[in-house]
């Protein structure tokens, strides 16, 4: 569960996230995660990423089970749209976003459609 707001401001709850035990884990193999915010520029047609940093992942008690906190502050793009939110690995030199888990897209904040 997770909400982004304007002002770039992330809270993220992990529970349970895990690989299954039919790719050969059965367990959290990360030792923490990231979030990656991924902005559509309408203005260029592209993509941009904001990862989050290491220091604001708090993992709660056992890594391996997948539970975790991401609360955050990114510096979101002028013009992001539609931004989607990533749970990833440690970033690392290829890719540097590190290997997403878990992904999230917008949704609406208006009450007569059902968001938070």
């Amino acid at each position: 569960m997770g909400k982004l707001d304007s002002t770039g401001a992330l809270r993220i709850r992990v529970q349970g996230l895990i690989i299954p035990a039919s790719a050969g884990y059965g367990y959290n193999p990360a030792p923490f995660f990231q979030a990656v915010v991924s902005c559509y520029i309408l203005t260029t047609g592209t993509y941009q990423n904001v990862v989050t940093p290491k220091a604001d992942t708090r993992m709660i008690g056992d890594p391996t089970l997948g539970n975790a906190v991401i609360d955050s502050k990114v510096t979101l793009p002028e013009s992001c749209i539609a931004p989607i939110v990533f749970i990833t690995s440690p970033a690392k030199k290829n890719p540097p976003t590190g290997y997403w888990f878990a992904a999230t897209g917008w949704k609406p904040a208006s009450s007569n459609q059902g968001g938070e």
